[in-house]
This record gives structure tokens, C-alpha cells and sequence, in this order.
């Protein structure tokens, strides 16, 4: 089981960095991934104080000056080249390959900025990205089998025989007869209640139609002369009850 050799903050970021870097690599696109370790200075986002100049340059380490000019032409190389180093080469298919970056004094000599051919953090990616994966992956199979084992209990559902502390078949049979009668009786209730529905809505209809014939105009001509004209009107009667 892997231990666990950064900081779990570290560890995520290394983990995230390379699912991305393998899905865009994936695509298409030429992937330059890189590991950033300088002692004191390898948290998340330190490598920033080299690219903006966030410090002072008489309190900064022999490894600090270089990365103080190193690390600003490695990223206006990038964005006038494509690419950030001349020894840095892009990530490979099998996904290995990535460039460390560093300036660390090992006794006389000092580790310089170089590409390394092996997988970036291997232990690391392996145990976030495929072991937590199944885990979780295990665990919503059990949680989904607990949820199913749950309803198949439910009184509306077919008995699971397994699954009940049962004794003999003559239970079960009741048990099932018993879950069929309850079922039986749900329906009866929903056609009665469909009946009694249907009816109400037919009275309502009924009473409806008839109180627009009791609050109908009713209209009738009546011709009317006028003097000697011969003129002729008409007159409506109407009513309302």
C-alpha cells in the first residue's frame, strides 16, 4: 500500500496535473509536463515568485539565482516556440516522460533543469487516479446492491424468498397471497374512485347547462305602426331570472 511521500495537497495536484496532461496528450496536443522541486520553494504556485519576480534577489540561494533567470526564458520560450527547453521533450504515448526543474547543489556539483523518461510520480498517480477510483467504484456497487435490497422488500414489489427470514414455503405462499390481496384492493379503490369521478363531473356538466337555459335571453318581434307613416319596428322582450 503507498504510504504517502508528499503532502496530501501535493499529491492531489500531482494527480490532477497528470489526468489532464493525459487526456489533452490524448487529443492531440503536445503536452510539456514538468515537475517543479526547489528546496523550500516546491508548495503549489512557488514556482510563480520566479516568473513575476515576487522577491528579493540578495536574499535568493545560488540554485535561486539560476531559477531567477532559467525559469522566465523557459516561459517566453513556450510562448514564442511552442516549446520551453531544447532538452524538454513532450509527453510520450505511453505517458511517461516529463521535466524536472530544479537547481539543487548535490556536494560540488549542482542538479540542473533535465528530462526525465519515467512516469511522473508513478506511486502517486497509480494510487489516486486507479486505486481510489475502484474504491469508489466498489463502494456505489455496495450502496446501489443495499438500495436495491431495500426496495425488493417494499409490500408492492414480488417477495425475494432469500431474502426473509423464512421458515417454510407455506409462509412464503402466504406472504405472496397476502401481498397480492393488498394489491388487488389498491386497484378497486382507484376504479371506485374513477366512478365516482366520472359521475360528479356528469352532475356538474347537468347543472351547469342547466342554469345557462335559465339565464337565457329569450327574443321576440313584435311589429309596431307608427301613425300614418307605415313605418315598422321592431321591439325585443327579454327576461332574466
Amino acid at each position: 500500500m503507498y504510504s504517502g511521500e508528499y503532502s496530501v495537497e501535493a499529491e492531489a495536484i500531482h494527480a490532477i496535473n497528470y489526468r489532464d496532461a493525459v487526456t489533452w496528450h490524448s487529443k492531440g496536443a503536445p503536452i510539456y509536463l514538468d515537475s517543479f522541486q526547489m528546496p523550500n520553494r516546491s508548495t503549489h504556485a512557488n514556482d510563480m515568485f520566479f516568473a513575476l519576480g515576487l522577491h528579493y534577489s540578495d536574499h535568493l540561494t545560488e540554485g535561486e539565482k539560476f531559477m531567477d533567470q532559467y525559469y522566465p526564458q523557459v516561459l517566453r520560450n513556450f510562448v514564442k516556440t511552442g516549446r520551453p527547453d531544447e532538452e524538454w521533450e513532450p509527453l510520450k504515448d505511453d505517458g511517461s516522460g516529463y521535466f524536472s526543474i530544479e537547481a539543487i547543489r548535490n556536494g560540488s556539483d549542482i542538479i540542473l533543469p533535465h528530462q526525465k523518461n519515467t512516469y511522473f510520480y508513478q506511486e502517486q498517480i497509480h494510487f489516486w487516479l486507479s486505486h481510489l477510483s475502484s474504491v469508489n467504484e466498489r463502494a456505489i456497487e455496495r450502496q446501489n446492491r443495499t438500495e436495491r435490497s431495500v426496495l425488493s422488500n417494499s409490500f408492492l414489489l414480488p417477495l425475494v424468498t432469500n431474502q426473509l427470514p423464512l421458515e417454510t414455503n407455506s409462509e412464503v405462499a402466504a406472504l405472496k397471497e397476502a401481498n397480492e390481496s393488498l394489491l388487488s384492493a389498491f386497484w378497486v379503490v382507484v376504479v371506485i374512485a374513477l366512478v365516482l369521478a366520472s359521475a360528479l363531473l356528469v352532475m356538474a356538466i347537468s347543472n351547469h347547462l342547466n342554469r345557462r337555459m335559465q339565464n337565457s335571453y329569450y327574443f321576440a318581434e313584435e311589429t309596431e305602426i307608427f301613425g300614418n307613416s307605415g313605418k315598422a319596428g321592431v321591439v325585443l322582450y327579454g327576461s332574466i331570472n
